[in-house]
């Protein structure tokens, strides 16, 4: 965050080496290659049929059965009366 919109200055050597500096100061830096598995971009015939794709393919999570624990134990208004949910 220190470096935000800090002017850093790139040296490139003769011999290939490259060098950031910040203030006189040299930053350790790694170099990113692009991704490989990039997702094709999508034209607009093809955009529909993509999101109903992921929307069939979301997960939608997990509903407890009516019968499960937690649908019995006291909250909120319930909980007020005194009892204490048992484990």
């Amino acid at each position: 965050m220190g470096l935000r919109g800090a002017k850093v200055t790139v040296h490139e050597h003769f011999d290939g080496r490259k060098e950031l500096l910040w203030k006189k100061r040299q930053l350790v830096y790694t170099v990113m290659d692009k991704s490989r598995h990039q997702t094709p971009v999508a034209d607009s015939k093809s955009v529909n049929a993509r999101v109903d794709k992921a929307m069939v393919q979301r997960d939608t999570g997990h509903k407890p059965a009516p019968s499960h624990p937690w649908r019995n134990m006291p909250i909120g208004k319930l909980a007020n009366d005194g009892r204490c949910a048992t484990l």
